[in-house]
């Protein structure tokens, strides 16, 4: 590890935004169960007060509310603990301490509507009714029979999280890149380049990406970087190298690495920032939410009832199905462009 690296690692990290602190998507909230929200936080601690569910859990939930502004900026924070006191994941939709707040000092910060226009985003992308239905869809994609991806990106064979095998290549070359000759050659056969990777790989601990830390997040930079140079080709475009490498360090740490899809991107309105450190900053934040995890957790029920006497193999990983469920309702927009 370089000196510089060693250095931002036990530097002090930043503390990074939260849902609570912003507007709610309120009629997707509606759309997904969550009730009639409210517009002044007044009302949203009245909606808390009804919500059924244990003494003590109201205690806590109260207690974690009452720090909220009050007025229509104070809504979100008041429905944050509402929500998470309704679906027993408090922790999940509030912002106790821990590393999962901080990011590095020196990364970008997440614009203030970024994370708000992804999280309406991604709510459109799992729902399960609608003309386009998050089953119907995840059923195709995660079909044994069928010619997508699936879980296999990840399954095809599970080799071991301190290596970089030619299955991995393989792998990737399922979602639709390319690792030519030369880059293959400096990520297999051993030699400097192969130690380097290696190295790196190492020093990243098997976390989800909702957990993950600004010491996570450097050491992910680090990977993906390194990645990235052993890709490079002279004749190779830069989008070229980032996709697969973002493809390729998803599949060593399937539960971390966003897949950073250009087509999700676009769809995230992510790709004007063109920075990962952006990218992983708002997919962590997602992973928070309990009304992105529940909308997931019904979107995989969903599919198993749609592939009726299918056989599916469906990621086990929140962050992998929310990967696919993303790509497979943007793709309909890039086709349309």
């Amino acid at each position: 590890m370089s000196d510089h690296s060693k250095k931002a690692r036990t530097g002090r990290s930043r503390r990074a935004s939260h849902l609570s602190d912003m507007r709610v998507p309120h009629s997707l909230l509606t759309r997904h169960g969550l009730g009639d929200p409210p517009t002044h936080a007044g009302q949203a601690k009245r909606h808390l007060a009804q919500v059924t569910m244990s003494p003590d859990r109201h205690e806590e939930a109260g207690a974690r509310q009452a720090a909220c502004a009050d007025g229509p900026e104070g809504v979100g924070c008041v429905l944050v603990a509402a929500l998470g006191a309704a679906y027993g994941s408090i922790e999940a939709m509030t912002t106790p301490e821990g590393a999962w707040q901080e990011t590095p000092d020196q990364w970008a910060q997440v614009p203030g509507d970024a994370l708000e226009r992804a999280i309406t985003k991604t709510l459109e992308a799992l729902e399960v009714g609608g003309t386009d239905p998050v089953g119907t869809r995840l059923a195709k994609y995660y079909d044994r029979a069928g010619n997508f991806a699936g879980a296999t990106f990840v399954e095809l064979p599970h080799s071991n999280p301190a290596d970089i095998t030619a299955a991995d290549l393989h792998a990737v070359s399922l979602l639709s890149v390319n690792v030519g000759p030369g880059a293959t050659r400096r990520i297999l056969e051993p030699g400097q380049a192969r130690s380097a990777l290696l190295d790196k790989l190492s020093a990243i601990r098997e976390v989800e990406l909702r957990d993950a830390g600004a010491d996570d997040f450097l050491a992910m930079a680090e990977l993906y970087e390194e990645v990235k140079a052993r890709l490079a080709e002279p004749t190779a475009a830069a989008s070229d190298r980032w996709v697969t490498a973002s493809k390729l360090c998803a599949r060593k740490r399937p539960y971390l690495f966003p897949v950073r899809d250009s087509v999700v991107r676009d769809y995230l309105e992510l790709t004007r920032y063109r920075n990962y450190q952006i990218d992983w900053q708002v997919f962590r934040a997602m992973l928070r939410e309990t009304v992105i995890l529940r909308a997931s957790d019904r979107a995989v029920a969903a599919a198993h009832e749609a592939a009726g006497d299918r056989s599916l193999a469906v990621d086990r990983g929140r962050l992998r199905v929310l990967d696919a469920a993303l790509w497979t309702y943007a793709r309909k927009f890039a086709r349309r462009a």
